[in-house]
């Protein structure tokens, strides 16, 4: 799966089942937050016809594995067999703090896949700036290489912030330039 064809399926996913925004809702735990988007990305998997392994998918699911396989959520071509290639790794970190964030991002770094997607959270839109800076600052000046058949995603939300509202950045394969994008217009 490319970078372009996972946002298109999480802006569809995220514009048909908006979270409420009030007293309760799924953004005002961490917990119910990562039920939410465990839901997004099932959608997400689905439409690509994919299967996920992840611990936090629900019990009752018969289509995906809970299990976590080193990375929150890894998704495979559906009719995986053990030991196949994921086709994308994703780390949701969900501690609202730059270090935690950059801890499974760089574990998320460390994966290979052809997509590897990365969602973190800040206290406002404008501490993502800062986050953005960070992951920049890192790619220029520290020693990280990319594999030159691997897409990268970086998805950081916000208090408050309504379902299409992500900062969001893209490396291309081949490149280590980090690039501003959007999710895609519906």
């Amino acid at each position: 799966m490319k970078a372009h064809d996972f946002l298109a399926k999480l802006a569809r996913s995220l514009t048909a089942r908006a979270p409420d925004a009030g007293p309760g809702s799924e953004l005002r735990t961490a917990t119910r937050w990562t039920s939410y988007m465990t839901e997004r990305i099932l959608d997400v998997a689905g439409a690509a016809n994919a299967h996920v392994c992840a611990k936090t998918i629900p019990r009752e699911n018969e289509v995906h594995e809970r299990a976590e396989y080193l990375f929150d959520f890894t998704l495979y071509k559906s009719g995986w067999k053990d030991y196949s290639l994921p086709i994308v790794l994703i780390e949701h970190e969900n501690q609202w703090n730059e270090a935690a964030f950059l801890r499974d991002f760089w574990k998320l770094m460390l994966g290979y896949a052809p997509l590897r997607v990365m969602f973190g959270y800040v206290k406002s839109n404008e501490n993502a700036g800062s986050l953005v800076g960070r992951i920049r600052a890192e790619a220029q000046t520290s020693s990280w290489t990319y594999p030159g058949d691997t897409e990268d995603l970086v998805l950081i939300g916000h208090e408050g912030m309504g379902a299409l509202d992500w900062h969001i950045l893209h490396r291309s394969a081949g490149s280590s330039d980090w690039k501003d994008c959007s999710l895609p217009a519906l």
